[in-house]
């Protein structure tokens, strides 16, 4: 066997090993885990140049080896295809059956349900959606000076405002009419053209409506709002408390670093956009230790993957922990959640 095809097998085992142990492994007990017909003297040559190309490091002089950023790099970069556990796609079915509203509540909950199932917390930032249609609008009497505007998107989302009315002369039939012509004329419409849209037909809204134009024009304003209220960024974390059961993690200096992150918005979203070392056949996304666009993050291993709705980016769900994290059997269930997960939103709010 050639010394490089060995020095790989040597460092896939010691990077298993130190993951299910977190402990440096000797080069003794290397022979005997890798089953290689060496002697100790070779597994010691062997490990010395995987040292000196970065892959293994020592603590102290006379300690075994850990693996370095490279080193696990190496050994996810290595795992191959990432199949999906039948088991946990019939668990996540069953799961996420229960939500069946808002879409944010869905990424929320599933994020939830894989905390439950893991060791790391779970992290869920969803984007500013761009593909945002207006599904249905609904204006409802609420007394004789106020009125409730509801405006529903694509993803299952509401905005609601109430108006003043400054002459009580409405009633809730001709809000009735009003509500037919402008679910007529909006639905399926991209709600940033919204305004657009209301600009081209003036002339035919101000003949239709001339009795009510005041109580038209502020509906007109407050759903001209939307946009910006669905289309908000918001961010959702299930246990970070999780962390303190590493023994990485019982520096206090490191966890506060860690928290500080944890708790700014453009911190996470800056985390979650260092995409450089995506898995192109399944979209896993993995950031290790030192890989991270952000120092604090260094003693730390993120992996996560985008939620795609028709080419669009919707959202990120994630998992971090301690870069001694059990790769394999994260990315096999993030694979498994997002599967369920996107043909749930595809078939709910698509």
């Amino acid at each position: 066997m050639r010394s490089e095809d060995r020095q790989k097998i040597i460092l896939n085992t010691l990077v298993t090993d130190y993951i299910d142990r977190g402990e440096a492994i000797s080069s003794q007990s290397l022979v005997g885990k890798t089953r290689l017909d060496i002697s100790s003297a070779t597994m010691r040559n062997d490990l010395t140049s995987l040292e000196q190309e970065g892959f293994v490091k020592q603590l102290h002089t006379s300690s075994g080896r850990i693996p370095t950023d490279k080193g696990y790099r190496y050994f996810v970069d290595n795992i191959g295809e990432i199949l999906q556990s039948e088991k946990e796609l019939a668990f996540f079915e069953q799961q996420l059956s229960q939500v069946s509203t808002r879409i944010d509540k869905l990424l929320f909950f599933s994020a939830q349900v894989l905390s439950e199932i893991s060791e790391y917390p779970v992290i869920v930032m969803t984007e500013s959606l761009q593909r945002n249609i207006v599904k249905f609008i609904q204006l409802i009497l609420l007394n004789v000076h106020q009125v409730l505007i509801v405006v529903l998107n694509n993803y299952g989302e509401n905005f609601e405002e109430i108006i003043g009315l400054e002459e009580p002369n409405i009633s809730q039939d001709a809000l009735n009419k009003i509500t037919e012509y402008l679910n007529n004329s909006l639905k399926d419409i991209p709600v940033d053209n919204l305004g657009e849209i209301f600009g081209n037909n003036i002339e035919e809204v101000s003949r239709i409506f001339s009795s009510y134009e005041n109580i038209f024009n502020k509906i007109i304003i407050a759903i001209k709002k939307s946009p910006k209220a669905l289309s908000s960024r918001n961010l959702h974390i299930e246990k970070n408390n999780q962390l303190l059961s590493f023994p990485e993690f019982q520096d206090i200096e490191t966890l506060k670093k860690i928290h500080s992150v944890l708790e700014d918005e453009h911190k996470i979203y800056k985390m979650f956009h260092n995409k450089t070392t995506t898995r192109e056949q399944d979209q896993i996304v993995s950031c290790i230790g030192m890989e991270h666009s952000l120092e604090e993050l260094a003693s730390t291993s993120l992996i996560f993957s985008p939620v795609m709705v028709h080419g669009e980016e919707i959202a990120n769900i994630g998992m971090l922990g301690p870069t001694r994290m059990k790769y394999g059997k994260i990315m096999s269930r993030m694979n498994s959640l997002m599967c369920v997960l996107c043909k749930k939103i595809e078939h709910l709010f698509m």
